[in-house]
């Protein structure tokens, strides 16, 4: 027991059986990186930044091939918060995310704040805040008997 726990405090893995869950199978126990933060939540982070990436630029692409074409402009930086938006709202009802929200800064804010950016159609603007979903890595469950 003390090596398992040895293991755990170094955020470090390791297969087990399932038998007390009732598993045939083994299993990888504890779940963490070596900084003992859950895998599951950089697989939904990761999961959340890639696919909103792949979708801003599909509204980019798909938005210059439409009449009118998607702009630089206040419009187009709401339609671009709006898309990375969905996607941080479909990775919160998949159980990637416990929770997120996406930001844009104005058109007006980021031209004063950058001018050079625009002529080079270069805009960071875009952010988001989230909290990836933890899993669990312990259970206590107490059982209280009496009238025996």
């Amino acid at each position: 027991q003390n090596s398992i726990q040895t293991l755990a405090n170094y955020g470090a893995n390791w297969i087990g059986t399932g038998a007390e869950g009732g598993i045939a199978q083994n299993c990888i126990f504890k779940g963490t990186t070596s900084s003992l933060v859950q895998i599951s939540e950089w697989y939904g982070v990761d999961w959340a930044g890639i696919n909103t990436d792949q979708a801003l630029a599909n509204a980019i692409i798909n938005g210059s091939n439409t009449n009118p074409p998607l702009e630089y402009d206040q419009h187009g930086i709401n339609t671009l918060e709006e898309t990375a938006q969905q996607k941080i709202d479909d990775a919160i009802a998949f159980g990637c995310l416990l929770s997120g929200t996406g930001s844009a800064v104005s058109f007006a804010n980021y031209y004063a704040q950058n001018p050079g950016d625009y002529p080079n159609g270069i805009y960071n603007g875009l952010s988001c805040s989230a909290v990836g979903q933890a899993g669990f890595l312990n259970i206590t469950f107490n059982l209280n008997v009496s009238g025996l």
